[in-house]
């Protein structure tokens, strides 16, 4: 389903748009729209490099208290 949207862009923003338009032979909508999934992509990568770091850094803490129970509970060679 597509939605129209009208927006209002300064005028080096319309030319910046215009050019990309032309130079990828798409409509200025279709330049628009990718940017915008652009965007999009690059947010979700970050958010889940983030949920990644937390999820390695309690990977880290878990195995750190497991090596800490185990000498105590094994004898050290």
């Amino acid at each position: 389903m597509v939605v129209r949207v009208t927006i209002s862009l300064a005028e080096d923003i319309s030319d910046f748009v215009n050019t990309l338009a032309v130079e990828r032979n798409l409509s200025r909508s279709q330049v628009l729209a990718q940017l915008i999934e652009e965007e999009r992509q690059r947010l979700l990568e970050k958010e889940l490099a983030e949920g990644y770091q937390a999820l390695a850094d309690d990977h880290r803490r878990s195995a750190e208290m497991a090596i800490g129970v185990s000498n105590e509970v094994w004898p050290p060679y």
